[in-house]
């Protein structure tokens, strides 16, 4: 009878770990005292196994010295990358089953459950999960009956609605490598698993209880090693003169001063009252003088620290892990947004930007000199940098949509706001962000010319190119009156192409437009007294169109009022989508004056007051709101999706309306609709609760 082969998956070059494995594979970096690898064949000759083969590339000769007593324990050598299903492939032999195990895993579940409940469930292969508080780092999935019914890989939090994530731990059985080409890269959860599924082979999903941690990040390593050692410092053969705290210190170091939460390679010196805190990753080799102090700083392999230096980073732990929050990439100036935080951003910006970009400000000495040190940034990458200013941010994105350029706009004070905008005017994909906070992470390597930094010439500011817009979108309005409420640049904006057009602010007829700072929404007063609201200005500015772009998180009256009147829907997320690439062409449901002169030039056309063209327009009481969630929030969402998901995302509904729940970064961004504003704010404060609660 065939037997089960163990194949661990240890090829990649583990660049998410530096500098770690500058010097060693990931397989062998050990976790508290003991490497990944021999933790994972030990676990599989727990569960009966007793053949395991790991796939060899960077480092090979590494893995070769593996062994574990009553194994038999192999390398195979991979001579070009071909991927994890390919691997594993490549790594295959003569067997009924093979257990796969990613070199990032490291668990405390036992492997023989996993092969149990495989065989019991009658599937072909099989997906080991876990509930994991951040799913938007791994493989999403969403699971039934102990089957994978969806997966979503790597989902920024908009697109997240489950807890559930892929291990990178599989059982498959032999006639499943039949589906993976020989000898060419094939990625399991790119490849593999879709064509499974248009084979119609069912893929299982199997819970698990225990403790799971990729150790392919420099937190996730720190965090297992904490874990195995319950909390105590994982110390291997070196000279230690003060007990660390927290952390991880390897084989040859000899340390005299004092480390708390960091990770120390191999043959580390560090001299007498040196402090290491939060946040560290030395490189092996590395030498830190005596009196230095480094935090939240990573230092590559055979770095020299002299006496008394300071070093203050953004590893693991340190002072900003993330590049994008909420709003953008936003803080306070020289701390949450330092200017070397702002050059970084820059370089992580301009991996993704595909060569020029743009980088505007909103003018004061912050966001000028933050936007300086974004375009530096850009430019060690070698793209190049159109510079200019901008007054607001309606402004700045359609200079991204017109001009089809990565625009970067810094606004504010000492509280600094970097917007990015791309396609269409909208915010970076989560893909792209995903790339761009690796790159904020390991910054790529600078190319030997920079590129050149070029002023935006008169003629082509994102202020002149916005005006032009805004009069094209007016037309020819003489005798037309609106009065404009409003003192900043958005307003002066919305007056300027007013008056170009013919409008006057006077007249028994005129309507009033209130429009925000930012430019991005308005609300419209007709004659009568009625108040509009910016999705009924969208409304009536769409209105006969042959489609409207609108945000996902919109509320369910205006998309079925425009479908009835015959205009198609199309909603843009955080994903790549037909949505996102017809955006620039539909600017007004992002921009309050566009929509503002739409309506006034659609009502002048008509010859109608804005009353008369508004009366088939429906009432839509919204209200919006942020909720703040941090632990549990993935739970929330898991629970919620199953009950509550619809072609909008999450939508709890209530007798007087329903309440679109979108997870962000922070929490919850809700979006209440009822038949009164009352209704609307008990409804969001329901769900405000349904969601702190659980």
């Amino acid at each position: 009878m065939k037997d089960t082969l163990g194949i661990i998956l240890a090829g990649g070059r583990g660049k998410r770990l530096y500098p770690i494995t500058e010097t060693m594979p990931k397989p062998i970096c050990p976790v508290a005292g003991v490497p990944a690898a021999v933790r994972t064949v030990k676990a599989m000759q727990a569960a009966g196994i007793r053949r395991a083969v790991l796939t060899a590339g960077y480092r090979s000769e590494a893995l070769e010295g593996i062994t574990v007593p009553g194994m038999t324990v192999s390398a195979v050598c991979e001579e070009k990358p071909l991927g994890s299903a390919g691997g594993a492939k490549n790594a295959f032999t003569d067997a009924e089953n093979a257990l796969i195990v990613s070199g990032d895993a490291v668990f405390d579940f036992g492997l023989d459950e996993v092969l149990r409940r495989h065989g019991e469930s009658g599937a072909e292969f099989s997906v080991v999960l876990v509930k994991a508080e951040d799913p938007t780092d791994f493989g999403c999935v969403s699971a039934e009956n102990g089957f994978i019914t969806r997966f979503y890989e790597k989902p920024a939090w908009d697109r997240a609605v489950s807890d559930l994530v892929n291990t990178g731990i599989y059982v498959a059985s032999e006639r499943i490598f039949s589906y993976i080409p020989e000898g060419a890269f094939f990625d399991f959860a790119a490849d593999l698993f879709p064509l499974l599924v248009s084979e119609g082979i069912r893929i299982g999903g199997i819970e698990t209880e225990g403790r799971w941690f990729d150790i392919g990040t420099l937190a996730g390593y720190h965090a297992a090693n904490m874990y195995f050692t319950g909390g105590k410092s994982a110390v291997g053969r070196s000279k230690v003169s003060e007990s660390p705290v927290r952390s991880v210190i390897m084989d040859g170091c000899r340390i005299e001063g004092r480390v708390s939460d960091s990770i120390i390679c191999r043959n580390v010196n560090i001299g007498k009252g040196a402090l290491i805190e939060k946040g560290c990753c030395i490189g092996e080799g590395s030498v830190i003088g005596a009196g230095a102090r480094l935090s939240g700083a990573v230092l590559p392999p055979g770095s020299r620290i002299g006496k008394d230096e300071r070093i203050m980073g953004y590893c693991f732990g340190g002072r900003r892990e993330k590049l994008f929050d909420d709003f953008g990439i936003s803080g306070k100036y020289g701390e949450g947004v330092s200017l070397s935080t702002a050059f970084r951003a820059g370089k992580a910006l301009g991996a993704v930007s595909g060569g020029t970009a743009a980088v505007l400000d909103s003018g004061g000495a912050y966001a000028a000199a933050v936007a300086d040190a974004l375009s530096c940034g850009i430019r060690s990458t070698g793209g190049a940098v159109l510079r200019g200013k901008s007054g607001f941010a309606a402004e700045s994105r359609y200079y991204a949509a017109d001009t089809g350029l990565l625009t970067v706009f810094v606004s504010g004070g000492e509280d600094v706001c970097v917007s990015v905008y791309t396609v269409g005017g909208l915010p970076l994909t989560g893909r792209a962000e995903r790339e761009a906070e690796k790159a904020f992470a390991f910054p790529p390597d600078e190319p030997k010319m920079p590129g050149a930094e070029t002023l935006i010439p008169e003629g082509a500011t994102a202020a002149e190119r916005y005006a032009g817009f805004l009069r094209r979108c007016a037309g020819y309005l003489r005798g037309t009156a609106l009065r404009i409420r409003g003192i900043g640049r958005a307003a002066d904006a919305l007056k300027a192409a007013a008056e170009a057009a013919g409008v006057t602010a006077d007249g028994e007829n005129a309507a009033e437009a209130i429009i925000s700072d930012d430019g991005e929404s308005a609300e419209l007063i007709t004659p009568a007294g009625r108040r509009l609201n910016f999705w009924q200005l969208t409304a009536l500015a769409a209105e006969g169109e042959p489609y409207c772009v609108l945000p996902r998180a919109c509320p369910q009256r205006l998309t079925e009022y425009l479908i009835r009147r015959g205009t198609g829907i199309l909603l843009w997320d955080s994903t790549e989508s037909v949505a996102r690439d017809r955006a620039g062409e539909c600017i007004y449901p992002h921009d309050g004056a566009a929509a503002v002169l739409r309506v006034m030039k659609r009502a002048a056309d008509r010859k109608q007051t804005t009353d008369e063209l508004a009366a088939g327009i429906p009432d839509m009481f919204v209200r919006t709101a942020t909720v703040a969630r941090g632990d549990g929030k993935a739970r929330v969402i898991a629970e919620l999706a199953g009950k509550e998901s619809g072609d909008g995302g999450i939508r709890l509904r209530y007798p007087s309306g329903c309440v679109t729940v979108t997870p962000i970064r922070s929490g919850f961004r809700l979006l209440a609709e009822a038949s009164s504003f009352e209704a609307a704010e008990e409804i969001s404060a329901l769900a405000e609760k349904r969601l702190t609660e659980k």
